[in-house]
């Protein structure tokens, strides 16, 4: 029985050698980047390796082999091209470049992890189908893996990523909302890994600040996606600012966030994203509630209802209050629902509904200081690292079990191994 940081591994002869490709990154970031890195961290680093676009200077795991693979020219990500040349890309990993099939022979991959983000997963599903190997794919964004090619081809993006799906050895959501949204859509069922924070180490109890009296600070940290979910931070802010309150935000998208606040004349304090470990610490020592997001507009609803906010993980380890505004159907309603108490919930755009949460906030400390080591408790159990390696880990010994998967191709023929 191995063990890194802490946590039991299990054996490491039981699990293959797992070949990781994806649009996303393995890095300890954010969002879909840090899930990856905070699953696979325990993995043996000498049966791993990563095929992802590298930025400078990014965060890897120890001691695992990553290859570098992204789009050939960038820039056109950028240009009125920016849709045909995804579309390009596609095709592109669709037959498996040469690159990434060198890779797989001199690494003797034994299993295929992808993530469902843009196109690579197209690479890893079609390779696994030609290498007769476990493919595992992590759902983790709906739609995004047909939103950015052009109209006329989503369909069949579409329907390529349905046939991925339903031909993966395992797969695994990052909500139960999303498990059962593609078990109607595909037919078949997956498993659930939440995405996770760094560890029990990460947990300091209720801040000090949640005792304070007078105006509070409100905080959001993460990146955000889209104009609606900034028209709603700025909305937030409205409201709370008109009350005497201050918001402060870490997001990449602080110069534009700022810029639209200024629009708006709203006081908001936009800065540029910190590291996880810094983030934690600066919001533990400057804010006294948290705001998470998601969309009140109608046309964002199935979205909203499938995607569960990475940031819950490391909301919950910084012990003060979080205030959710999500509509009724939201993956983070469905959360609240079956662990009710770890956050105050709004659930209209009605803002008069938005002022009496913010009222309750306001009351007094103990409300508050109940909210947030309601979460602390339910972070420390749900978003542990564990947690979701443990199903991951599980899978991947299963799966190396003759004859316990069919990987199907594009073509329709299926392979056992």
């Amino acid at each position: 029985m191995a063990s890194t940081g802490g946590l039991a591994i299990g054996s490491a002869e039981a699990l293959p050698r797992l070949l990781y490709i994806g649009d996303v990154a393995v890095a300890d970031t954010m969002a879909g980047e840090a899930l990856l890195y905070r699953l696979l961290q325990f993995y043996p680093p000498e049966k791993l390796s990563v095929i992802c676009a590298m930025r400078p200077g990014m965060p890897t795991l120890p001691g695992v082999q990553y290859h570098h693979w992204g789009p050939a020219w960038p820039r056109l990500l950028q240009s009125r091209l920016a849709e045909e040349y995804v579309l390009w890309n596609a095709w592109r990993y669709y037959r498996v470049p040469s690159a990434i099939a060198h890779i797989a022979t001199a690494f003797k991959a034994e299993a295929i992890l992808s993530i469902s983000h843009v196109s690579a997963w197209l690479a890893a599903w079609q390779l696994a189908a030609r290498r007769r190997l476990p493919f595992h794919l992590i759902a983790h964004d709906d739609f995004v893996y047909a939103s950015r090619f052009p109209a006329w081809s989503r369909p069949w993006a579409s329907k390529k990523f349905g046939e991925a799906y339903r031909a993966a050895a395992e797969r695994y959501c990052i909500s139960d909302t999303m498990a059962e949204s593609y078990r109607g859509r595909f037919g078949v069922d997956a498993e659930v890994i939440y995405p996770a924070h760094k560890g029990a180490r990460d947990f300091r109890g209720v801040s000090a600040r949640v005792d304070r009296d007078g105006p509070m600070t409100f905080a959001y940290g993460g990146s955000i996606n889209s104009a609606t979910d900034m028209d709603q931070i700025v909305s937030f802010a409205r409201a709370a600012t008109a009350r005497g309150h201050r918001i402060i935000a870490f997001t990449p998208q602080h110069a534009l966030l700022a810029e639209r606040a200024q629009a708006a004349s709203v006081a908001i304090e936009a800065n540029a994203p910190i590291h996880s470990d810094d983030l934690a610490a600066r919001l533990r020592h400057d804010a006294d509630c948290l705001l998470l997001t998601q969309s009140m507009v109608d046309a964002d609803r199935e979205w909203v209802a499938t995607a569960f906010p990475s940031k819950w993980a490391d909301y919950s380890t910084i012990g003060i209050p979080v205030l959710v505004w999500a509509p009724a159907d939201a993956s983070s309603v469905r959360f609240l629902r079956e662990h009710p108490g770890c956050a105050e919930l709004v659930t209209s755009q009605d803002l008069s509904e938005l002022n009496v949460a913010l009222s309750r906030l306001e009351a007094g400390p103990l409300y508050r200081r109940q909210l947030a080591q309601a979460l602390l408790d339910v972070g420390e159990r749900v978003f542990s690292p564990q947690a979701g390696w443990h199903t991951l880990r599980s899978a991947l010994v299963r799966d190396r079990e003759p004859a316990t998967h069919v990987v199907t191709s594009a073509s329709g023929m299926t392979a056992r191994p």
